[in-house]
């Protein structure tokens, strides 16, 4: 039997908040349950272990998207494609 004394209040609101909203129910139904009066709430539902990684996923682009929006904006700033080859080697790596 594992240690509860590693758990505390905090950790059965996020609990309780987290299932509640992966099941469905409406925010305003969590906070009323949970008693909370602010958007507070969201700062105890955690993602899961998919959605945690699917965010990682999506940072992990954003220096690509950038540099993207950048190279199609403003291509004359540019010199070559070597510079192009060069910070996508960097990023995928």
């Amino acid at each position: 039997m594992e240690d509860t004394r590693a758990y505390g209040f905090h950790s059965l609101r996020a609990g309780a908040a987290t299932q509640s909203a992966r099941e469905g129910v409406p925010e305003q139904h969590i906070k009323l349950h949970g008693n909370w009066r602010s958007g507070a709430v969201q700062a105890y539902i955690r993602p899961d272990t998919e959605e945690r990684l699917r965010m990682r996923a999506i940072d992990a682009l954003a220096p690509a998207k950038l540099f993207c929006y950048f190279l199609f904006k403003y291509p004359s700033i540019w010199p070559s494609e070597f510079i192009l080859i060069s910070f996508l080697q960097k990023i995928i790596i």
